[in-house]
C-alpha cells in the first residue's frame, strides 16, 4: 500500500479543476472507502496510526476545509498546503467563469 501522503496527493491531483461541490462528494466517497479499508487492515492497538486511517482523517479534514466559509491562514503544514492548492484551483476556475461573462 502507498503511504497516506501519496494517496492524498494523488486524490487532490485527480480532482483538481473540478467544482467544489463535486470535490466534496468525491472526497466523501473516498473517505468512506478508506475507512472501510482501515477496518480491515489496521490493528485495534494501532488503529489511528495506520495509513488508511490517516488518509481517511486527512480527507475528512479536507471536506471540512472546503465547506468552511472562512479559511484558516495558509499554513505550510502537510495537508493544508494541498488543501489551499486545491482551493486556489477552484477559485481560479470560478474567476475564469466570472471573467468570461464580462
Amino acid at each position: 500500500m502507498k503511504s497516506s501522503k501519496d494517496l492524498l496527493r494523488e486524490f487532490v491531483e485527480s480532482v483538481r479543476g473540478k467544482d467544489c461541490s463535486e470535490v466534496i462528494i468525491l472526497a466523501d466517497r473516498e473517505a468512506t472507502r478508506a475507512y472501510r479499508n482501515s477496518l480491515c487492515s489496521c490493528s485495534r492497538f494501532h488503529h489511528a496510526s495506520g495509513d488508511w486511517c490517516q488518509y481517511c482523517n486527512n480527507l475528512t479534514r479536507m471536506i471540512h476545509f472546503l465547506r468552511q466559509e472562512i479559511k484558516p491562514k495558509k499554513q505550510d503544514t502537510y495537508p493544508y498546503n494541498l488543501f489551499h492548492s486545491l482551493q486556489n484551483g477552484i477559485d481560479q476556475k470560478s474567476m475564469n467563469i466570472v471573467g468570461a461573462s464580462r
